[in-house]
């Protein structure tokens, strides 16, 4: 057990848990903030340290309540911040994995067929100005008289 003490008989005596808490809030803040990426994990590494802190008391783990808290913060900090970057944050991440996997997913070939038709796209709105501009010639020259 840790330091001889059951669950039972450490956390019954009075207060003990509060000095605890009042102790070790510093030091779990300042890991939490550092290794878990920012203020508002704080409470939730608070909370679990002293959960897992409870079930902790009853096993032999040759560490003091102190050395087991410290422990339990940079354990629940790491994995907090872990959890963070694993998960997208927003639907935006989601959009450009998907869009990113379709991209990848354009063959060699599917490229090459989209550069000839703006190509051909390209070489058809200049004949069109071509034919555009020429009959306007057409016209002005039929206006003013001149015939072939």
């Amino acid at each position: 057990m840790t330091q001889g003490f059951s669950q039972d008989s450490y956390l019954q005596k009075d207060g003990l848990l509060d000095s605890l808490i009042a102790k070790h809030q510093e030091a779990i803040n300042n890991v939490a903030l550092y290794l878990s990426g920012g203020k508002e994990n704080i409470p939730q590494v608070m909370e679990e340290v002293f959960v897992r802190l409870y079930r902790e008391l009853g096993k032999d783990t040759g560490e003091n309540v102190d050395e087991i808290i410290h422990r339990l913060a940079y354990e629940v900090s790491l994995e907090i911040f872990m959890s963070q970057i694993q998960e997208p944050k927003s639907d935006d991440v989601i959009v450009y994995d998907e869009l990113r996997d379709e991209l990848n997913a354009i063959s060699d070939e599917d490229i090459e067929q989209c550069q000839l038709l703006f190509e051909t796209k390209e070489a058809i709105s200049e004949v069109a100005a071509k034919i555009e501009e020429s009959s306007y010639m057409i016209d002005c020259m039929t206006k003013k008289g001149f015939k072939n």
